[in-house]
């Protein structure tokens, strides 16, 4: 006769025991092994930083077009009179919100602001203060402006990008993971409040690439780009390398999902 277990007894049978032994014992291994896998194929979030609440202050020059961004100066290396070089920080608004409203009427003037610093790889932006944009009264150096237009900057011909459109602000750094299917609603809300749009690639040595994406006619065209954010994409247009970025110009026409 096999055991028998009635519930309410003290102790099972020495077979039933030992069988449920074992199984406690296999499940306690499977569940560490799928616990170890799990981990070892996590990815850890990006490089990238906000300094929430640390506000710097800034002195540069404002471009509002195609999205806000600031020029500033950075230090003189060598001798020989050479002009000074300029970093490049894309401007964008409290929330979500790109800085046209904050910055407009201060095109190509040298001001003083306040803001919190978003940066991943090569790539910064800042937060700005509302309230704090400040003129200054010093005219910023003419050789800036007409070297650092959307009109100039070098032409480097057609091209087509796989990657992912991403809002700037988050991906940069408010938000960890800022891209992927997770993010799809977020980044929809920030692209369609004027935040700077960035096309995340992968070169073919597998490091990063970003590209801002405007129209055609070199203009933001942040509501043509909703349908295809979060998705890999493969976007063909022409790319143009200004101070310190890269354009790519394009329409939804030029957009379609990758294989």
């Amino acid at each position: 006769m096999s055991d028998f277990y009635i519930g309410w007894q003290n102790k099972a049978p020495a077979e039933l025991a030992r069988w449920l032994r074992r199984c406690v014992v296999v499940l306690l291994m499977g569940t560490c092994f799928l616990s170890g896998l799990m981990i070892a194929r996590f990815q850890p979030f990006a490089e990238a930083s906000f300094e929430f609440d640390q506000p710097r202050e800034f002195i540069g020059i404002v471009l509002e077009q195609p999205f806000p961004r600031l020029l500033v100066e950075r230090p003189l290396v060598g001798a020989g009179g050479r002009h000074p070089g300029y970093s490049q920080y894309w401007l964008t608004a409290p929330g979500k919100f790109g800085a046209q409203e904050l910055v407009r009427g201060f095109d190509r003037q040298l001001v003083r602001l306040r803001g919190e610093l978003i940066y991943r790889d090569d790539q910064v932006m800042v937060k700005l203060g509302p309230g704090t944009l400040e003129r200054l009264p010093k005219e910023p150096p003419a050789h800036v402006l007409s070297e650092d237009l959307m009109q100039a900057g070098e032409n480097l011909g057609k091209m087509q990008l796989v990657g992912e459109i991403v809002d700037g602000q988050c991906f940069l750094g408010i938000m960890k993971p800022g891209r992927g299917i997770t993010h799809r609603s977020c980044a929809i809300r920030c692209l369609s409040g004027g935040v700077p749009p960035l096309l995340w690639a992968r070169a073919a040595n597998g490091e990063a690439d970003y590209y801002l994406v405007v129209g055609a006619d070199g203009q933001a065209n942040n509501s043509e780009l909703l349908p295809w954010v979060a998705d890999r994409i493969v976007v063909d247009g022409e790319v143009h390398r200004y101070n310190g970025f890269k354009v790519i110009r394009t329409s939804s026409k030029s957009i379609r999902l990758a294989d």
